[in-house]
């Protein structure tokens, strides 16, 4: 009896002492071994291009549906329907794609890689117009801090649109500087590397952006006129 008693508490105390260890081994864990941890700079483009043009979809079919540019000749969804909808995984995935922008962003300063600090400067500026469009204000000058900030403070629509007009300046006067760090094969699914369309696009977004609230926000002085001669004269 005594022997069974005592490999009773043999076992437990074992059993015990192995939870103990693996749980605090499994906890300790810093580092995701299935992560790329140091992500180079062309693969980064790729992807951030390529999540700006589904987001751009993505808002795009939203709208579509609620202004009825299209329409289903059945009965269709709750959009369709001008029917309450969640279009939470839409905001998510502008979230997460400004998200890795704003590693591009950094990683391209730290390296003084100005064609990607310039794209990327242009894609952050675009996609959060589309934010700014669809849901006014939100989070943007806390949004992508390192820091554990769990609930960054919602900055303004007119907060939003001056914070796109900086990135657009900022992002065409990085892409108008010659750069040690070349663009990858196949890296811009946009515009394929070419530096001058880029341009071409900074001066659009910041044309339309102009054009979009001029009679709404105080944003610093542009000059229209010279903005549509940019979009013009790049070729």
């Amino acid at each position: 009896m005594k022997t069974l008693k005592f490999k009773n508490i043999l076992y437990i105390s074992l059993a015990v002492i192995s939870l103990n260890t693996s749980c605090s081994d499994y906890f300790d864990l810093q580092d995701n071994p299935t992560l790329v941890s140091n992500p180079n700079l062309n693969g980064m483009l790729t992807t951030a291009t390529h999540k700006a043009a589904m987001n751009s979809f993505n808002l795009s079919y939203i709208i579509s549906n609620y202004c009825q540019y299209t329409a289903s000749p059945t009965p269709g969804s709750a959009t369709d329907n001008y029917e309450p909808t969640n279009n939470s995984s839409t905001w998510d995935a502008l979230y997460y794609a400004l998200s890795d922008v704003q590693d591009l962003i950094d990683k391209a300063t730290a390296e003084n890689a100005y064609h990607h600090l310039g794209i990327g400067q242009l894609l952050m500026a675009y996609q959060l117009g589309l934010v700014a469009d669809a849901w006014g204000s939100a989070p943007y000058s806390e949004a992508f801090m390192k820091a554990n900030t769990f609930q960054p403070k919602f900055d303004s629509e007119e907060d939003l649109y001056n914070a796109q007009a900086s990135l657009i300046t900022e992002g065409l006067a990085n892409l108008e500087k010659s750069s040690s760090v070349s663009l990858g094969q196949n890296a811009d699914l946009i515009h394929g590397n070419n530096i001058q369309q880029w341009i071409k696009t900074g001066y659009a977004l910041q044309a339309r952006l102009l054009n979009k609230i001029q009679q709404k926000v105080n944003l610093q002085p542009y000059c229209r006129i010279e903005c549509h001669r940019q979009i013009l004269s790049v070729q």
